[in-house]
């Protein structure tokens, strides 16, 4: 079932970007650091035009494991996340602000050493994203932007900071 709900949700955001393929359409990368037990992350995000002040967001974030203990004992753990947002722009004229909602399917990987013997454990969750964020149009070929959006799954905050690039014209 959750295969199923990733291949669907992968189906989506691309056929999403063959329907929008006219408007300010960008795809980039970013940098992410997640509170409570994520740790910095890394991914590649999209924005897909609706309207003026709408648009689609897809957004992959790699959060990089983290590892506590030594020797004797020792637990590490990984989490990557695939979000849906939508953007909605308050203003579009130089810094765009706008405010974000979604949906967010989430992995956590974990594994754990005790003398010698291993156990793995993963889990996923499909949650929700709340959010703002802004693009700061500098008038280049790339846009830098920020976002700041707490999702459930994790049930953190996640900070979210990158670039993108227009497609097309």
């Amino acid at each position: 079932m959750k295969k199923q709900v990733l291949l669907v949700a992968v189906v989506m955001f691309l056929a999403v970007g063959q329907m929008f393929a006219q408007g300010q359409n960008r795809i980039g990368g970013h940098l992410a650091y997640g509170t409570k037990d994520l740790n910095l992350g890394f991914g590649a995000n999209a924005e897909f035009s609706l309207s003026d002040n709408l648009s689609i967001a897809p957004k992959f974030t790699y959060f990089l494991g983290k590892s506590e203990g030594s020797g004797l004992a020792e637990v590490s753990f990984s989490a990557w996340s695939l979000d849906g947002d939508v953007h909605y722009y308050f203003t579009t004229e130089g810094t765009s602000f706008y405010g974000l909602a979604g949906l967010t399917y989430a992995s956590i990987s974990s594994k754990s050493s005790f003398f010698g013997q291993s156990i793995s454990v993963s889990d996923s969750k499909i949650g929700l994203n709340l959010g703002v964020g802004a693009n700061f149009n500098t008038g280049s070929s790339f846009v830098p932007f920020g976002e700041v959006k707490y999702s459930t799954p994790f049930e953190a905050l996640v900070i979210s900071a990158g670039v993108r690039f227009p497609l097309g014209k």
